[in-house]
């Protein structure tokens, strides 16, 4: 769908002299931050073990003498930072501290040695207490990898720096004008005539009112109030009957057109979805009588748009129809793209552990779409991040 102004947009036709003026299972934790996990380089994953209930997941995760515990609500995968946590531990009881990143820590020496560790953890939240044994297992430290080429890789991390970009040649910003009567340029009429003689009296007056259109040429003003979107003037230009010259556009009065192939409900007002997400409110202005392309085209007024919203530009527009579906509703961000183009989202099987599944969805309105197969009611389905884990694989 594309955006135009509604306001009156005059196209100046010149003549000469032109004046120019202006799918795989994907783990995650780590104080919830699945970002950083997708770009860190292959490591060996921490031990770690986890235990749940019907209302509570706990994850433990031991790394460098230390234990961290997340403690998450299984409806929902919200941390739990207000709980108490004690563990019996093979080096003895110990009490979770909370952490910034919403974790538990406790002192693990024990973790440090390689083999299978039972930690008992005693978890009170929200007035109840559950129990949650947990087995982890550390491995034997793999050994150190050559140093061949550790130099070149730490040079290239030190050179990485941030940068501020910055446009060159870029495009200049659209001019504002001040009302009807603006000055835009100045034309000269050339007068043409078929090759025939003229009486003398005739040659003379021609030569008069060339003369007077080279000493008083023509001032071209602005028709209507608004900015100049595009102009192709040129000094010394020839302009030709039919040629636009300057383009002149309301921005408070801009509409979107779109070609719908579906009944929308009459005077339904809609949203327009832009190129990065924003939304755009649309009313409702009327609908063609012809049909386009086997499409009804349909006309909607933006409602406060913003000054980078330019005509021309592309949007996707949702409107109410009569149909009725059934269907389960997620926000957009929890769909995602996998390797084949297939859509897919992510649903919770177990602690750390989300796995896609492939469905066939269809828009529902601005900010949801409708997953018409592919997941069973009662599913717990990740509404956010969902992004983040499809980088993990």
């Amino acid at each position: 769908m594309r955006v135009f102004s509604a306001s009156i947009l005059r196209t100046a036709l010149l003549t000469i002299g032109l004046w120019a003026g202006a799918p795989t299972m994907s783990a995650a934790h780590e104080g919830h931050d699945h970002g950083n996990e997708a770009q860190a380089s292959p490591t060996t994953t921490a031990p770690r073990g986890s235990s749940r209930t019907e209302a509570l997941e706990l994850v433990a995760i031991a790394r460098n003498g230390r234990l961290a515990v997340f403690l998450d609500r299984v409806g929902t995968n919200e941390p739990v930072l207000d709980a108490t946590i004690q563990a019996e531990t093979p080096e003895g009881a110990a009490t979770g501290t909370p952490m910034p990143d919403g974790s538990y820590g406790f002192d693990a020496h024990w973790s440090l040695h390689p083999g299978e560790h039972e930690v008992l953890f005693t978890v009170t939240a929200s007035g109840a207490s559950d129990v949650f044994p947990v087995t982890l297992t550390v491995p034997e430290p793999p050994p150190e990898p050559p140093a061949a080429g550790a130099s070149a890789w730490a040079a290239g991390l030190a050179a990485a720096h941030d940068f501020q970009r910055h446009l060159k040649d870029a495009d200049p910003l659209p001019l504002a004008i001040g009302g009807i009567g603006f000055l835009l340029g100045s034309v000269v009429t050339l007068l043409m005539r078929g090759r025939r003689y003229l009486p003398a009296t005739a040659l003379v007056v021609l030569v008069v009112a060339l003369d007077n259109i080279r000493q008083q040429p023509e001032a071209l003003k602005a028709p209507v109030d608004g900015v100049i979107a595009e102009a192709s003037a040129v000094a010394g230009q020839m302009a030709s009957p039919g040629v636009q010259v300057f383009q002149i556009v309301d921005p408070s009065r801009l509409w979107v057109e779109a070609l719908s192939f579906d009944a929308v409900a009459g005077g339904q007002d809609a949203t327009a979805r832009m190129a990065d997400g924003r939304m755009l409110r649309l009313a409702y202005m009327g609908a063609g009588l012809a049909d386009r392309s086997q499409a009804v085209p349909m006309h909607f007024a933006v409602e406060g748009a913003p000054p980078e919203l330019r005509t021309g530009q592309f949007v996707t527009v949702l409107a109410e129809t009569d149909a009725q579906q059934k269907g389960l509703a997620l926000p957009r961000t929890s769909v995602v793209r996998g390797g084949n183009g297939q859509s897919i989202v992510y649903e919770h099987t177990a602690p750390e552990r989300f796995e896609p599944r492939e469905v066939r969805v269809e828009p529902l309105d601005a900010s949801r779409v409708l997953v018409v197969s592919g997941v069973a009611p009662g599913k717990r389905i990740v509404t956010q991040g969902a992004e983040l884990l499809n980088q993990v694989r």
